[in-house]
């Protein structure tokens, strides 16, 4: 079954987010990997706190990682009540990819880029 993929995109206000630019790359990396089925995405922008304990309950880390990734390969009921398949989400913390971005001298959104598109790979293994 081929049908389009939902991208959705969470970010508090005060985090700066090209969120079309996002989901057209993301919907781009999914094209050129041929995924077939599109899937559903999640990508969460959160803060340093936030990633910490996000870590330190799934990952089993206290370590603040820049993006992590949840596989939900199986489907689930979505926000309308209706079923639908989420291949998973992706969590970006958004202060460490603007610490990133400054240590390898690249502007945040390509540095946003990267990391998402790292956690989209990391669902689709």
């Amino acid at each position: 079954m081929n049908r389009t993929n939902m991208i959705r995109i969470i970010s508090p206000s005060r985090y700066i987010v090209d969120k079309q630019s996002l989901k057209s790359e993301v919907t781009g990396h999914l094209t050129k990997k041929m995924i077939q089925d599109r899937p559903n995405i999640n990508i969460i922008f959160v803060g340093m706190r936030a990633m910490k304990t996000i870590s330190k309950d799934f990952a089993k880390s206290d370590v603040v990682h820049p993006v992590l990734s949840f596989d939900y390969s199986k489907d689930r009921i979505g926000p309308s009540g209706e079923e639908e398949s989420l291949l998973g989400e992706v969590v970006i913390c958004y202060p460490q990819a603007i610490l990133l971005a400054t240590e390898r001298d690249r502007s945040v959104n390509s540095t946003i880029s990267e990391l998402v598109i790292h956690g989209v790979d990391n669902l689709l293994k």
